[in-house]
């Protein structure tokens, strides 16, 4: 009997840093995203109105996972990017990437 072992990686427990999804998460998927990161609706909503530019909208609903979130992690972001309502694998794979 083989059993398949997942390897276990700590650094995707970190806590992303803001400029650092601002620098590298570069998607026009930000509402699709935020939904998948659990933001608030209304707030993704705001964001659309208020914001003209895709990065200032990243920018922004960034802010607000991190503040809401205390326990956002890499891995929850890399789990987002992958579902398929976004499906932004190449972007998972840069964050992995950089967080190893």
């Amino acid at each position: 009997l083989s059993t398949k072992m997942s390897v276990i990686k700590p650094y995707l427990n970190q806590r992303p840093l803001h400029r650092d999804l601002c620098n590298h998460v570069r998607t026009n998927k930000w509402y699709l995203l935020g939904i998948q990161l659990d933001i608030d609706l209304v707030f993704l909503n705001d964001i659309q109105v208020e914001y003209h530019s895709e990065g200032k909208r990243r920018s922004k609903m960034f802010e607000e996972w991190l503040r809401v979130n205390p326990e956002a992690s890499v891995s929850q972001l890399i789990e987002a990017l992958r579902k398929e309502s976004v499906q932004e694998n190449v972007i998972a794979y840069k964050i992995e990437k950089i967080y190893q």
